[in-house]
């Protein structure tokens, strides 16, 4: 997990002392924090601006919880919500996970259980973005955004290079991450069956 003084998450909060308490106590665990009391500058702030995570209150002035989760989810924005609410039916509770929440935290409530659950997003959130990404040795491929980097350096590959050594380093089956591999090793793993073929010795030149 990134440092969580690297980390940023927005409090929607309409009561100010339960907002200054989660702040003290997400200041103290090292993240930046960004506050806001009512729903409608909520949504503009989720959806203006990047963030690790959003506590996310139900009864908001102007705007509530679950409207803000709705018109962030419909925005293609999935950045993780923990909604923490006096709401606690079991109607409630469905509806805001149904919604996109990725948990749900009833008032009042413990600083240490709340802590503990955004860590727990953040780790799901972690593992979910590493489910997308192909990793050998120092070369890896994000799937979402069709690059390649060698050691964090950018490889300049076309859409269709891109799909074959996807394809090919599918085949493979392996899946090695922080350790270092040879080019030639990774070569061996990957297109050795197809090594003749003058696409993949030109790919193979260009990772």
């Amino acid at each position: 997990m990134r440092e969580n003084k690297k980390m940023k998450i927005l409090i929607v909060e309409d009561d100010k002392g339960a907002s200054r308490f989660i702040q003290k106590g997400l200041s103290e665990a090292g993240f930046t924090t960004d506050t806001s009391f009512d729903g409608e500058e909520g949504l503009f702030l989720a959806s203006t601006r990047s963030y690790d995570l959003i506590i996310l209150d139900i009864m908001l002035p102007a705007l509530n919880g679950f409207e803000i989760i709705k018109r962030l989810r419909n925005m293609e924005i999935v950045t993780p919500v923990i909604f923490l609410t006096a709401k606690d039916s079991q109607a409630d509770i469905v509806q805001g996970l149904d919604l996109g929440a990725d948990d749900y935290l009833v008032k009042p409530f413990a600083f240490a259980e709340l802590y503990a659950r955004i860590k727990a997003v953040l780790r799901r959130g972690i593992k979910e973005k590493q489910s997308d990404t192909l990793c050998l040795g120092d070369l890896s491929l994000d799937l979402i955004t069709r690059t390649a980097r060698r050691n964090g350096d950018a490889i300049d590959l076309s859409a269709k290079e891109f799909l074959l050594l996807v394809d090919k380093w599918g085949q493979s089956k392996i899946k090695y991450c922080d350790v270092h591999i040879s080019k030639s090793l990774i070569f061996n793993f990957t297109l050795t069956p197809f090594i003749s073929d003058p696409i993949y010795l030109y790919l193979q030149l260009k990772v």
